[in-house]
This record gives C-alpha cells, sequence and structure tokens, in this order.
C-alpha cells in the first residue's frame, strides 16, 4: 500500500528537534496510490503529482484537481510567478482558482 509523507518547512516538530511528518493513505486523499512530485505554494498548500490529477492539501483537507488533457501527472512545480504548474508526457499547464475559488487545471496550450 501506498502512502505520502509530508512535512511543512516551518513544521511542527518533536521533542528530539525532528520535523512531524504524517503519512496519508490513498483513502485520505481519495486518489491513485503512485505520486510523483510535490510542490508548495507561497500560501503553504502541498500539490502532488498523482496519476488521478493534482492532489492539493491545505494543512487540513485534500482535493483533487482533475487534469482532462493529462492522463498522468508526473510533475508539480511553483513558478516564480506563483503559479503552480503541473505537467505529463507531452503536456503542461498551470493550476489556477476561479471566480468561485475552486481550483482547475488549465493547459498552457489554451492561453
Amino acid at each position: 500500500m501506498a502512502v505520502l509523507g509530508v512535512s511543512y518547512a516551518n513544521a511542527q516538530k518533536s521533542e528530539t528537534g525532528i520535523p512531524f511528518v504524517r503519512n496519508f493513505y490513498p483513502s485520505d486523499y481519495n486518489g491513485h496510490t503512485q505520486n510523483f512530485d510535490i510542490a508548495e505554494d507561497s500560501a503553504g498548500n502541498i500539490y502532488v503529482a498523482n496519476f488521478a490529477g493534482v492532489l492539493v492539501y491545505n494543512g487540513e483537507d485534500w482535493q483533487l484537481v482533475l487534469t482532462p488533457d493529462i492522463s498522468r501527472v508526473t510533475s508539480v512545480e511553483a513558478g516564480n510567478k506563483g503559479q503552480i504548474l503541473a505537467g505529463g508526457l507531452n503536456e503542461i499547464g498551470v493550476i489556477k482558482t476561479s471566480e468561485n475559488g475552486s481550483l482547475f487545471y488549465q493547459d498552457l496550450k489554451a492561453l
């Protein structure tokens, strides 16, 4: 069974000074068992490249952002303008926020 460990740069530390790491199971984040890459935005949200799309963790809840143009997301990266880029085989796009606050994927070719 695959697990995903996440720790924040400013994470809570144990008494020994080691950062607290929590493991998540696919049933926790409702995604595929395979995760490939992790990025963090300026607000501390964690983005995970997953075969089901891009997983986003805000410290309490998981959200799955579907990526219709990418069958398997294998890379996420925080861009120099604060955006989160997501990529897979021959595809790349950006995670954006809609007017109502929900996250969505937009293919860069559509821009």
